[in-house]
């Protein structure tokens, strides 16, 4: 997974993913994990531009009390040369 750098190699996008985590019951690992994945199941061989939002959910009508998710989301990526897959080098 790649946050802020890319991949060196040539790639196309191939989807938007995203996992939610809800009230510290799964740990960032697990959301990360849904992620990959997610990527591989799309025939994805990396995830660019991983990004951590948090969304509030109202738990019930009117005033009651909100829950707060944390979302994990980035882009799936194939690599166009089949010698980049595996790999981990991103670009400076």
């Amino acid at each position: 997974m790649f946050a802020d750098q890319r991949p060196t190699c040539s790639y196309d996008e191939i989807a938007l993913v995203s996992a939610r985590r809800r009230s510290g019951r799964v740990s960032m690992e697990k959301a990360a994990d849904a992620l990959r994945n997610a990527a591989r199941s799309l025939g994805g061989d990396a995830i660019i531009a991983v990004r951590l939002g948090s969304t509030q959910v109202a738990t019930g009508a009117g005033t009651t009390p909100v829950t707060t998710t944390a979302d994990l989301s980035g882009t799936v990526v194939r690599f166009r040369d089949r010698g980049c897959r595996g790999a981990r080098t991103a670009a400076p």
